[in-house]
């Protein structure tokens, strides 16, 4: 910078060229933590130039829709196909290994630069279980219902039949 300001350089040097003007030392108070910096924080300047070379190099993350869409359907599919036909142990561990597979699908698609992320799914498949116990206990609580209502008609035709008056013949 010193350089640039005492005449070093032409002009014509910096002629379609970007120019990032800071400093890199840390105690300056310019530094941002961001998930990539290890144990200390990014000054400013670095921060900034970085981004600046991913918007030149058009190396930006992306965001893909279309696949929490589509992870998301897949997980329910997979589900809805299970949580009837097991029972509510196997159920369960079936929605953690598939929560788990989520999480490890999106860190690898993140590493490939696409952002997918991993809450629709997890919530949707969540949910949807949750759903599924709720409407599986609402019916079994129905059917007790039932099932007690038919026994207590059972009950009082029995206490009819035992109670009725017998005439003796004598």
């Amino acid at each position: 910078y010193i350089d640039v300001l005492s005449g070093m350089y032409d002009a014509d040097f910096f002629h379609n060229r970007y120019v990032l003007v800071g400093a890199q030392t840390v105690g300056l108070g310019d530094v941002h933590i961001t998930p990539f910096a290890d144990k200390s924080p990014i000054p400013g300047v670095e921060l900034q130039a970085t981004i600046l070379n991913n918007l030149l190099d058009e190396s930006l993350i992306k965001r893909s829709v279309l696949l929490e869409v589509g992870m998301t359907i897949v997980l329910l599919l997979i589900g809805i196909s299970c949580w009837g036909k097991l029972n509510e142990e196997k159920s369960f561990a079936i929605n953690i290994v598939l929560v788990g597979l989520v999480l490890v699908l999106t860190l690898v698609l993140f590493s490939s630069a696409i952002y997918v992320n991993p809450l629709v799914p997890v919530c949707s498949l969540l949910c949807s279980y949750l759903l599924y116990i709720g409407t599986s206990f609402l019916r079994l609580t129905t059917d007790l219902v039932r099932g007690i209502q038919l026994l207590r008609e059972k009950m009082e035709e029995s206490q009819q039949f035992l109670f009725q008056e017998i005439p003796l013949e004598i």
